[in-house]
């Protein structure tokens, strides 16, 4: 940014009543109580201050105390004025509207061409569509995120006065919808699931969503709690928090790790529709067509269609947390937490094809490696080939590596 460098010049300032004949001081003793409304019928002193632009600018203009430094009075601030000759007259008050003592001051002219505000990003989120727009999650981010072929669906656990679920055209450049909170604050979205055209949005407090995918209404909510008698906000959020959903073709299929046990939902009327034991359950995935796959200790494992256990496809991982089924290429996708912090690709017969990040993850301190995982809570596979990956203290991210 130019700017002039500030003018300088000396005026001297002799204080006087409506009689130029009579010092301020003797006025004063001989009316007392008068000096003021003299003072200001007479008109305080005045100084003119003259100076030429040769730009054209914003202009500011103050008087300061020569011994000091210290401002004394802005004349003008930021006063768009073209070239020329200009006058401007200083009463010989301070700021505090009190006269200054007789002496010698300085006057200071800048001129500048003013700021230009061009929007460059906001730290933290930039929506796509409009990078000035609201974005879900002033309370921890985005945690939930879903796709198909007619748009991107984000959620957050928490937004206070913001839109709580959006979601964007396949290009990222329109916002179809925007949703706040279906219910209280605080019970937004862990995980969403998208299937023929609806909407499922597992909730932090053991509720599943279901929710129209076009425009975002809510047709109803189902209670998967294991207790159906938790009432408190601080229960449910405590017990949903573990749990693993997979939905497919009306059905949701939710894994409660902290009992073992699967259980499968009618999601049109939210009725139970069996139950059944697993030892070991850490994750639960659900292909398009209901096929059922379970993480359990260093195995996944492949359902049948009566629940029970069909084959194992691997039994090779560490800590899994995360079981997303990609439709696109037919294939699984598995989120291993600590230590490995790896997320693992597999064929449908339980051949490993690749393997995401390296060993441990990635550095916490220094600088951010972004192709590496750390603590990934959420991923969903993305009709690009890519992945969309929702890390515990990262903003959502694609990424094909």
């Amino acid at each position: 940014m130019k700017c002039m460098v500030p003018a300088k010049k000396r005026v001297a300032v002799h204080l006087t009543t409506l009689s130029s004949f009579i010092p301020i001081a003797l006025f004063r003793l001989l009316f007392p109580g008068l000096c003021l409304a003299v003072a200001v019928l007479a008109g305080t002193p005045t100084v003119a201050i003259r100076y030429h632009l040769e730009q054209p600018g914003k202009v500011s203009l103050a008087v300061y105390n020569p011994s000091d430094g210290a401002m004394l009075r802005t004349l003008m601030a930021g006063k768009d004025q073209v070239p020329g000759e200009y006058s401007v007259l200083w009463d010989g008050l301070d700021s505090n509207g009190e006269p200054v003592a007789l002496g010698d001051y300085e006057w200071r002219l800048l001129r500048t061409p003013g700021f230009k505000a061009e929007y460059a990003f906001r730290l933290g989120t930039n929506p796509p569509d409009d990078p000035a727009a609201s974005w879900p999650g002033n309370h921890g981010g985005v945690s939930g995120v879903a796709a198909d072929e007619s748009g991107l669906y984000l959620g957050a656990l928490h937004s206070e006065a913001l839109p709580t679920y959006i979601k964007l055209s396949p290009d990222y450049q329109r916002r179809l919808w925007e949703k706040h909170q279906y219910i209280a604050g605080g019970n937004g979205s862990k995980r969403m699931i998208v299937s023929d055209g609806i909407l499922y949005n597992d909730k932090t407090d053991a509720r599943l969503q279901v929710i129209d995918s076009a425009d975002g209404r809510l047709i109803r909510m189902i209670d998967i709690a294991w207790d159906k008698t938790l009432e408190t906000r601080a229960d449910r959020h405590a017990h949903g928090k573990y749990l693993t959903v997979g939905v497919a073709a009306g059905i949701a299929v939710v894994g409660y790790p902290e009992q073992e046990q699967l259980r499968w939902y009618d999601t049109g009327s939210g009725e139970i529709i069996k139950t059944m034991a697993f030892q070991g359950l850490q994750a639960v995935g659900m292909s398009t067509n209901g096929t059922v796959f379970v993480a359990s200790y260093s195995n996944l494992v492949e359902l049948a269609d009566n629940g029970k256990m069909h084959r194992v496809l691997t039994a090779d991982l560490s800590n899994p947390q995360v079981i997303e089924v990609d439709s696109w290429n037919d294939e699984l996708l598995v989120v291993e937490g600590a230590p490995s912090h790896q997320i693992k690709r597999f064929s449908r017969n339980g051949n490993l094809l690749r393997v995401y990040g390296t060993d441990g993850g990635r550095i916490c301190e220094g600088m951010y490696d972004r192709p590496l995982p750390m603590e990934v809570l959420r991923m969903d596979p993305c009709f690009k080939g890519n992945q969309r990956i929702k890390e515990k203290t990262k903003n959502e991210r694609e990424t094909n590596e």
